[in-house]
């Protein structure tokens, strides 16, 4: 006759089976970010999408608290300061605000994330750097697709990367 281990050794191997799988929840750790270029009012529009679970894990790393973005109150403005610091984009004038947060939506596979850069000058040395969940994640890539009507550029970022990257190369 089989005996079944004590309770408390069953719910020790569920608690680590249940950490390890969300340690490791998806193995590939990339984000996909659409930048449109808005001529019109001057604005870079952009997209962000990530992995809920990742921004969860950053910011609470950051916030030394538990954050979960879909019901943690004021959690707007903590990707907003986060974004600001990793998503960079060059030159910017001096008065310029870096970022203007629009919203997000948010899924249990993916969460867009919205904000607005305004380039009054334009866009002729526009440079592009995006570094988010570099700080947690080693293997992490990022792809940056820029739109100017129908010009596209793609931009990819890792962990090697440290400065912005011109949109428009010079040939």
């Amino acid at each position: 006759m089989m005996r079944c281990p004590p309770l408390r050794i069953c719910l020790g191997l569920l608690a680590a089976i249940a950490t390890g799988t969300t340690l490791q929840a998806h193995p590939f750790h990339v984000t996909y970010t659409e930048v449109d270029w808005n001529a019109r009012t001057m604005v870079l529009e952009v997209a962000l999408r990530v992995q809920p679970e990742d921004l969860d894990r950053l910011l609470s790393s950051r916030e030394k608290r538990r954050i979960d973005i879909e019901k943690t109150k004021g959690v707007d403005k903590l990707i907003q300061k986060y974004l600001a610091e990793v998503f960079l984009v060059s030159p910017t004038p001096a008065k310029a605000k870096s970022l203007r947060w629009i919203g997000k939506e948010v899924s249990a596979k993916e969460a867009w994330l919205y904000f607005e850069v305004s380039r009054p000058q334009g866009i002729g040395d526009l440079k592009l750097l995006n570094r988010i969940f570099l700080e947690i994640l080693p293997d992490q890539v990022n792809t940056v697709r820029f739109r100017q009507g129908k010009t596209r550029t793609t931009l990819r970022f890792d962990r090697d990367s440290r400065k912005p990257v011109a949109v428009h190369p010079k040939k």
